[in-house]
């Protein structure tokens, strides 16, 4: 059985976007295991051996669907997330702003740094509003 990660920023863990972003992919790929990394386990090992445990999980997946901020900009992490499964040979899908899956063929480049991803995640109160 193939696997999905899901790459997505945490400010949409546990919200509307993110449930409304899982039933898309399950429609878009049925029968695929989705690995998503909102979960304490994920968050409990992410403390032990910080991202290098996500990149782990990512070269177990043949495909990673990303979602990036309303601007289509995309955190720092999110970003590392799919440079790992596109150095991997995984196929890279983006949420587009109608949340059709878009196949990429090369890595996204308007991303974010540490800071200002930390400083957008703090940010995106509208996030649920632009994208639902």
């Amino acid at each position: 059985m193939e696997t999905i990660y899901f790459a997505h920023p945490v400010n949409t863990y546990g919200t509307a976007v993110e449930t409304f972003c899982l039933e898309l992919i399950r429609k878009k790929f049925p029968g695929q295991k989705i690995f998503n990394p909102n979960g304490l386990k994920h968050q409990m090992e992410y403390g032990r051996k910080g991202m290098d445990y996500f990149f782990e999980e990512v070269k177990q997946c043949e495909n990673v669907v990303f979602l990036p901020f309303s601007d289509g900009s995309i955190g720092a992490g999110v970003y590392k997330e799919v440079e790992c499964g596109f150095n991997n040979k995984s196929d890279i899908y983006i949420f587009q702003e109608d949340f059709n899956l878009l196949k990429i063929e090369t890595l996204p480049t308007k991303l974010l740094t540490i800071e200002q991803t930390r400083k957008r995640i703090k940010e995106e109160e509208n996030y649920l509003n632009f994208y639902l």
